[in-house]
């Protein structure tokens, strides 16, 4: 038995599904729309984001969410699959996606576990056919989104990993994510996606393979 553990930013997809995501519910909610515009126009944005980073809070992404605060849950289920459409056409790494398919040709079990937001990484893996495990929006008992997560999944993968994995099944893992390099260590085969332009810099070691772009 195997299962097959991908993660979906710049992995399967070449976007950050976070921002890709809000900027298309954008389109179509203006309190998004206003929200974003705040932020993503501000030329210090990004800077006071990369120094929060720094020091261990993702204060960009922090206010990237809090633009969701107030919407009903299946308005952000019902946007999330809109844009899974979407992205399908636009943004995939075809190589990897057709290593999903022979892992789900065979019969193996696949997951896509990112630090995405839950309802985007559902929406995409049910396209797929595949599971799919993100990172938790918080809703009040109304079911309005609270504009915080609450169970962050950057660097907890192998957690949700050992939830997943069944006794005795070999795991195989790809990702491109540097954050993942203890998900990758764990697995009895690991794959480290590289961009197309990117240099195989072997960051997680000599016991991964490299799949260049």
């Amino acid at each position: 038995m195997v299962i097959a553990i991908f993660d979906l930013c710049d992995t399967l997809y070449a976007e950050n599904t976070t921002v890709g995501f809000l900027r298309f519910a954008a389109q179509q909610e203006p309190a998004i729309a206003q929200a974003l515009k705040r932020w993503l126009d501000n030329p210090l944005f990004f800077l006071i984001g990369a120094v929060a980073q720094r020091l261990g809070r993702d204060l960009a992404r922090e206010r990237l969410v809090a633009s969701l605060k107030g919407l009903p849950r299946d308005r952000i289920e019902q946007l999330a699959s809109g844009y899974a459409e979407t992205l399908a056409d636009r943004r995939s790494n075809p190589s990897v996606l057709q290593r999903l398919e022979e892992h789900r040709g065979r019969g193996d079990r696949v997951a896509i576990v990112s630090s995405s937001l839950a309802p985007v990484v559902e929406a995409i893996a049910g396209r797929l056919g595949v599971e799919g495990r993100g990172s938790t929006l918080g809703f009040t008992a109304a079911e309005q989104c609270t504009g915080r997560i609450t169970d962050d999944l950057t660097g907890a993968k192998p957690r949700i990993a050992a939830q997943l994995r069944a006794s005795g099944e070999r795991m195989i893992v790809y990702s491109d994510n540097r954050t993942d390099e203890a998900l990758l260590r764990s697995a009895d085969e690991g794959f480290v996606i590289l961009p197309a332009a990117g240099k195989e810099s072997r960051w997680a070691g000599d016991d991964v393979s490299y799949i260049q772009l």
